[in-house]
């Protein structure tokens, strides 16, 4: 069995350290690509994307907080709806990620392994939060990029005590500015993925002694890292005043809703996150958790480096729900990308078998659970697949849909010019066994269809927006379906028609065309 030296150049550059290590980048991309191959290369018009095949491009992104994104796909050159080239830099910047994180935090364990990086890779590559953040394909290869910027900001972060060069120095600490106020204006859910991220490397940085043996050295030097980020986001927040707002923020915090609707609702995410193993490995996370603290207390280490350890475990696994403390329970998945990494960190760290090898039978019981992981990382794969699966489905349906409406718009058409359309009610799915279990399985997102998407009793034809866009994506059309001039006209009208696709469920009216799918 091949074994290597990590000490022997815990300094070194990070493509001396996977030239020993190729072993990782094959095992990495494999998983990446026989996993999510099928969503970066698929032509399923999702959520969001019929928007980018209209050619509205990202500008959107600048009302809800998320300059940043916008300049990372102007950057990339996603102007324009390519599903290959936003799949392939998806798929390369999503592996590279996982290699940064692991190289990033070896580097800060001064080349001492004090986690799995096999498990590392599996927790964090198969989390199905990924589908559920990757189902927006117009944005799925920048919040990859903007994920290893990340890590490239804190590895300036920490690495900035190792140069002694003042001119460098002030470089660096421009440059981490300029990063990670990027990453926080590229998805304002990076906050917690911030948090997680520097937590785990103060954990391991404490105990390589990286950021110094003195405690006061350690504490000083933290606190600067955190104070840096505090102020990267202060500063994210004062340039949104530069941009134009909506209220999509706000409308997402539920800590309006009063205090004991707020404690109910931290109650509910705490039994959904720790009472199962998917997802979120709740009852691993809470294992792992009494075994790193039974540990640090049996460690024959002095009472203050015992506290200081375990408040950074404590830190740790409270920042992976800076989210839930935010939005709480809704939307419970796409916003929580902090979760695979803290996932994958915390368990790959507490797990990892190497470092009980003074106790013969802790380090079977932990090489024992660390195996029983393969479980739920099983699971999570088949999830995600399923879930990849059930969208290709939906979109199947969906575009004979559009078709068939567009083509009996054509039918009745006695005016070419003519391009409101108003889409009224919702149309349900039909789903087989196979995808129904995929929905079944709760999650998020899947599967959205344009068609029913954003209905609501109180706005009967709230589908005509998206629903419009994707019969434009299918059938090359230009309808336009956002124009209240003719809505309650249009939504008169629909009272006595049939639902589609009887005869006289899409009819023309004075300037516009409306389309009744249900009651």
């Amino acid at each position: 069995m091949r074994t290597h030296n990590y000490s022997k150049n815990q300094n070194s550059s990070i493509f001396e350290f996977y030239k020993s290590r190729l072993d990782l980048v094959l095992f990495a991309s494999l998983i990446t690509i026989v996993i999510y191959l099928p969503q970066a290369y698929s032509l399923s018009i999702q959520i969001d994307t019929e928007t980018l095949i209209n050619g509205a491009h990202s500008l959107n992104w600048l009302e809800i907080g998320r300059f940043g994104l916008h300049f990372v796909q102007k950057f990339l050159t996603l102007w324009n709806y390519n599903p290959y080239f936003s799949g392939c830099l998806m798929l390369i910047f999503f592996c590279l990620s996982a290699l940064l994180w692991i190289y990033l935090y070896n580097y800060l364990s001064c080349g001492q392994k004090r986690f799995n990086y096999y498990l590392f890779i599996l927790i964090y590559l198969t989390n199905p939060i990924w589908a559920s953040q990757f189902y927006f394909s117009l944005q799925q290869a920048a919040i990859c990029l903007v994920m290893c910027l990340l890590s490239v900001g804190i590895y300036l972060q920490f690495s900035i005590y190792k140069t002694d060069n003042r001119i460098e120095k002030i470089f660096k600490l421009l440059l981490i500015i300029c990063v990670l106020t990027l990453v926080f204006a590229s998805y304002q859910a990076f906050v917690s993925v911030y948090a997680v991220a520097v937590s785990f490397g103060l954990l391991l940085g404490y105990q390589s002694n990286y950021l110094g043996e003195k405690t006061k050295s350690f504490l000083s030097r933290g606190l600067m890292i955190i104070g840096t980020g505090i102020i990267c986001f202060v500063l994210y927040l004062f340039l949104l005043k530069f941009f134009p707002q909506t209220n999509y923020l706000e409308s997402m915090v539920y800590w309006k809703n009063g205090f004991i609707n707020t404690v109910h609702n931290l109650w509910e995410i705490a039994k959904l996150v720790f009472s199962g193993i998917k997802f979120y490995y709740g009852i691993f996370v809470a294992l792992g958790l009494i075994i790193a603290l039974l540990k640090i207390v049996s460690n024959k280490i002095s009472w203050q480096r015992k506290a200081i350890e375990i408040s950074l475990i404590i830190i740790l696994v409270v920042s992976s729900m800076l989210m839930f403390l935010y939005i709480g329970n809704t939307p419970v998945f796409r916003a929580q990308i902090a979760v695979p990494l803290f996932t994958a960190c915390f368990l790959s760290y507490v797990f990892y078998s190497e470092t009980y090898k003074r106790y013969k039978i802790e380090r079977l019981m932990i090489c024992i659970i660390s195996w029983t992981l393969i479980i739920p990382v099983f699971v999570n794969t088949k999830v995600t697949t399923s879930l990849f699966y059930v969208d290709e489905m939906r979109d199947v349906q969906d575009r004979a849909l559009a078709q068939q409406i567009n083509f009996e718009i054509q039918k009745i058409s006695t005016d070419p010019s003519i391009k409101n359309l108003y889409i009224i009610g919702k149309k349900d799915l039909s789903l087989n066994a196979s995808t129904q279990e995929a929905i079944n399985l709760g999650v998020e997102m899947f599967p959205a269809s344009g068609f029913n998407w954003d209905y609501s009793p109180m706005n009967i034809s709230g589908v005509s927006g998206r629903a419009t866009a994707y019969i434009n994506a299918v059938c090359g059309t230009n309808y336009y379906g956002l124009d209240n001039t003719f809505k309650e006209e249009a939504e008169a009208l629909s009272r006595t028609m049939p639902n589609f696709p009887k005869e006289g469920s899409v009819i023309q009216g004075n300037g516009f065309y409306v389309v009744k799918l249900s009651d």
